[in-house]
């Protein structure tokens, strides 16, 4: 992963994963546009903004939750999100539910995201320049 992409990780770190517009996020970490930041993550078998940001929005939704006992449909109103909208990112992203997710502990969030950069990886791998499968 490169340097620019790692600044990408503590910047969405830092805002919670609460990142405002992708044009400026993109431009405030070293990035051209949007697409050159798309273009970056793609390249590196990292998901997209929006789903990067939503994962680290979960894990520290689990890490605050883990420390204090917050629920989640507490940390979603004090945001000011929806809590419908919370527990469905949870979902879409771990395949479990909240109370799961947060029984499983953030460590394994990560192990997630993880896993779900490898396997992104390894589909980039076997495609073509066009975008088609190889093969």
């Amino acid at each position: 992963m490169g340097l620019t992409l790692g600044a990408v990780l503590v910047a969405l770190a830092t805002c919670g994963g609460v990142y405002g517009t992708a044009p400026l996020f993109a431009v405030r970490v070293g990035f051209r546009d949007r697409h050159h930041l798309a273009r970056a993550l793609a390249r590196d078998g990292l998901p997209a903004l929006e789903e990067l940001a939503a994962w680290v929005r979960t894990a520290a939704w689990v890490m605050h939750s883990e420390q204090y006992g917050t629920p989640l449909h507490r940390l979603a109103i004090q945001a000011g999100i929806d809590p419908a909208i919370c527990y469905r990112t949870v979902r879409r992203l771990t395949s479990a539910n909240w109370g799961e997710v947060r029984e499983r502990g953030v460590a394994w969030v990560l192990q997630q995201l993880r896993a779900r950069c490898r396997i992104r990886a390894a589909l980039d791998v076997r495609r073509g320049a066009d975008g088609t499968a190889t093969g």
